[in-house]
Order: structure tokens, then sequence, then C-alpha cells
């Protein structure tokens, strides 16, 4: 694997290993390389690792609900009854509301655009705080 596509797995399995016990999701994501290489990390790049491994999006979808945050990023599945809807959304919760959203009809294109968003939260936590 290169790199690159190391740093897409650890940050794709991050809710595995935040469940695991191993490190909270700030430490994941510094010991992921993310901080020094997102860059080069897309959302199609982590679409096509998530089409590879489909169980992660339910994982994602967990994360998404579990969080206990004010604001951020979330990821959901709508039941919908039109078939030419789009069920799968990311948006950003703020404190005074909803202040994106974004529908998705496939649910790696979505996880995917949640992950890079998390990730970058992450990441800006991440940081030493001179460097924010």
């Amino acid at each position: 694997m290169t790199e690159q596509a190391d740093i897409i797995a650890a940050m794709a399995n991050l809710p595995m290993a935040f469940r695991a016990g191993y490190e909270s999701a700030i430490g994941i994501t510094r010991q992921s390389g993310f901080l020094e290489g997102r860059d080069g990390i897309t959302v199609p790049l982590i679409a096509a690792y998530l089409a590879g491994h489909p169980a992660l999006v339910e994982m994602w979808k967990l994360w998404s609900m579990d969080k206990r945050t004010t604001s951020g990023w979330y990821f959901a599945e709508r039941r919908l009854r039109l078939p030419w809807q789009r069920p799968w959304v990311v948006g950003y919760w703020a404190q005074n509301g909803v202040t994106q959203v974004k529908r998705f009809r496939d649910p790696c294109e979505a996880c995917a655009t949640f992950v890079l968003r998390e990730c970058e939260q992450l990441a800006e936590y991440a940081l030493p705080p001179n460097d924010r």
C-alpha cells in the first residue's frame, strides 16, 4: 500500500479503532498521518476504499448517531418513499441550526464526504493551539 492508501485506511477505520479503545479520535487522527498527508486525500479515493469495505458505511452511520456535540458534521440515511430521491445525507449542524446539507444516492460517496469532513474537523483539534 502507498502512504496515501494507508492514511485512507486508517481514517476510514477510525470508528472501529475508537470503539476498540486503542486511542481517542484525535489520537487516531494524529497517528494516521492525516495531518501531514491530508492534501492528497479526496472524497473519490475514500469512496473507492469504502466500496471495497461496505460495512464501514454502517460504522460511520453509528459514529454519527453517537456523537454528543453542540455542532459538527453528521451522516444519515433517510427513509424515502420516492425512488428518485436521494436518501443519504451529510450535513453540518451548528448551534443555531443546520447550516449545510447535501443529499446523495450513493452511500459510499456520502460516507466518504462525511469521513473527510469529520477527519478535517478532528485534525483541527489535533493540531497544537498555535497551528490552528
